[in-house]
Formats: structure tokens, C-alpha cells, sequence
């Protein structure tokens, strides 16, 4: 618990809104490595940061299946990685560290999805 004494009515209100979808151009700003909420695999969640246009300095954050006890999930996310390092470095490349993709330029489709 924790004391905080906030005032919801004199917080500013909700403009969030998602990035349209569309080709932008973005590098990798952040990499993180963290567990499945079940315990029993790991995501890689990228952030990536648009560079130009209208949306400039927006964040978009993905997560992939790095280790996942399907399968299927984890070669989808690792096959998608692969053509994000293609796009990067203009061929498969060995990435010891996720730092290797940061500040990297390239072109990525955003797609709005709807949760079930």
C-alpha cells in the first residue's frame, strides 16, 4: 500500500491515442528481455521510436516470443526478428546483444489489431 493523497479530479485527462496504422520510418530506442507472465517462457519487448513525420518521437512497443514452450509461437517471433535484422544490416546477421539493433533506421508496417 501506499499513501499519495491524489486528486483524480485535478489530473489531466486522457489523450493517448494509438499510432495510426501505416509505414514508418523508426529505430530500436530500448530492449528488454523479461519473463512470460506465466513463468514458463520469455519476451523480448522492443521499443521502437518513430523518426519522422507526423508522428515523430512516438514510441511503439512490441513484444516477441523469444523462448516459449510453443513451438510455433517461437519460431513466428524468431522469423520476424530475422527480417527485422535483414532490414537493419541487409543480410542475417549473428546479434549477441539486442543493443546491436539500437538507433538502427528502418521501415516497419504498423497494424491495429483487435484484443478478443
Amino acid at each position: 500500500m501506499a499513501q499519495i493523497n491524489f486528486d483524480s479530479s485535478k489530473a489531466p485527462d486522457n489523450t493517448y491515442s494509438p499510432v495510426p496504422p501505416g509505414k514508418y520510418k523508426v529505430a530500436i530506442q530500448d530492449s528488454e528481455l523479461k519473463s512470460t507472465a506465466d513463468g514458463r517462457g520469455r519476451r523480448l519487448m522492443l521499443k521502437f521510436l518513430i523518426l519522422d513525420g507526423a508522428h515523430r518521437g512516438r514510441s511503439i512497443l512490441e513484444g516477441y516470443n523469444y523462448e516459449n514452450p510453443s513451438i510455433e509461437a517461437q519460431n513466428i517471433s524468431r522469423a520476424q526478428l530475422k527480417e527485422m535484422t535483414v532490414a537493419i544490416f541487409g543480410e542475417p546477421k549473428v546479434i549477441r546483444d539486442s543493443s546491436e539493433w539500437h538507433m538502427k533506421p528502418l521501415i516497419i508496417d504498423v497494424a491495429i489489431v483487435t484484443g478478443k
